[in-house]
């Protein structure tokens, strides 16, 4: 891709954007134009450099950085006229990782955050005269009860979602594909932090799932045992992005970013392994010989979620909430294909970085220390 203008990037925030992001400063001398939002607004590029990138700001890399204080669930993004215009003339490409990915959203406002920022941003890209590409951030999970195999090459399907999130998403894949824009939709599976350090910027679902575990909080688990838990590091999912939005040859392609069967575990393995790192990190929680959670069905664990309800137990509706829009996908047993990737590296086995995501939860008390 033969860089003339500015890259535009929402959500340069966010878990996956952020890391893109630090990429792009790191590996590329290309400008930069963040529209940012609530996170980044009060900050200067130094700043953000600093504490949302880290890294140490050079004259130069703040230069390259241009910061637009916009609103995407807005027209015109937000932005004064002029400064939309002037948006439109000097971007050439756009990565759009701005996204709620919360579970437990009304459908109504996961659409308005995921599916109508969407449609605005694509407003916007069909008046940049120079786009190149457009790169749309998404989640495997558009194939929502759907079993068996998942070609990159297909999308609509009527088995229903487990959550609004994974409908707010596939809606949004819809609105890109049915455009003119020069597309690339990135479908990535379950960001669990740094290969190389464990680092994460946003403590999600599996990262709660295993605080759960700590707090011998949990259980039950439903789902099957030997289902795929598909987990990838933060920094290769950003990498292989980059990589391809630079130099991939073609548009209007799905590209699914996952480990697979033979670099994930199963569920019953990530629980024993989940149990067995936390036993050897933490001595006082390894003296409390909490039990392991059991694999059971999605109708006994929705059981015990009404049973939590009808007492009215605020902590374990919350911890059985948060588990019940996550783990239901764990009964819908996938293969994702990958023959889009066009021979990129493969991500490392979980086994290879696990203690080091597990040490960095227990390091920081999921964020409370970072």
């Amino acid at each position: 891709m033969t860089r003339a203008g500015s890259l535009l990037i929402t959500g340069s925030t966010g878990m996956a954007g952020r890391e893109i992001t630090r990429q792009l400063l790191t590996r590329t001398e290309m400008p930069l134009t963040l529209l940012v939002h609530d996170t980044g607004k009060a900050l200067s590029r130094a700043r953000l450099l600093r504490e949302l990138f880290r890294l140490e700001p050079s004259q130069s890399m703040i230069q390259r950085i241009r910061l637009v204080r916009g609103d995407l669930g807005q027209d015109h993004l937000g932005l004064p006229g002029s400064l939309y215009a002037d948006l439109a003339r000097s971007v050439d490409g756009i990565i759009h990782a701005a996204a709620t990915t919360r579970f437990d959203l009304p459908l109504a406002e996961a659409r308005r955050v995921n599916v109508l920022a969407t449609e605005h941003l694509v407003r916007f890209a069909r008046g940049c005269g120079n786009l190149a590409r457009f790169g749309l951030l998404s989640t495997v999970f558009v194939s929502g009860r759907r079993r068996g195999r998942i070609l990159e090459s297909e999308r609509v399907h009527t088995a229903g979602f487990v959550n609004t999130y994974e409908q707010s998403k596939y809606e949004a894949e819809a609105m890109v594909e049915s455009s003119d824009l020069p597309y690339v939709i990135y479908r990535l599976s379950t960001l669990v932090g740094d290969s190389q350090t464990g680092f994460t910027s946003r403590f999600t679902t599996p990262h709660q799932a295993l605080r759960v575990m700590h707090l011998g909080l949990a259980s039950l688990v439903p789902g099957m045992p030997d289902y795929s838990v598909d987990l990838i590091p933060t920094d290769w999912a950003a990498a292989t992005i980059v990589n391809h939005f630079l130099d991939g040859p073609r548009t209007g392609r799905v590209i699914h970013l996952v480990a697979g069967a033979t670099r994930s575990y199963s569920l019953a393995h990530v629980i024993d392994e989940s149990y067995e790192l936390l036993g050897q990190l933490d001595s006082a929680w390894k003296a409390r010989h909490y039990p392991k959670p059991a694999i059971t069905t999605q109708a006994a664990f929705q059981l015990l979620v009404q049973s939590a309800e009808q007492a009215k137990d605020p902590l374990m509706m919350g911890v059985l909430g948060m588990l019940k829009h996550f783990t239901e996908q764990f009964s819908y047993p996938k293969e994702f294909d990958t023959t889009n990737l066009n021979g990129a590296d493969s991500p490392p086995h979980i086994r290879e970085y696990y203690g080091r995501v597990v040490a960095y939860c227990l390091k920081s008390r999921w964020g409370r220390y970072a």
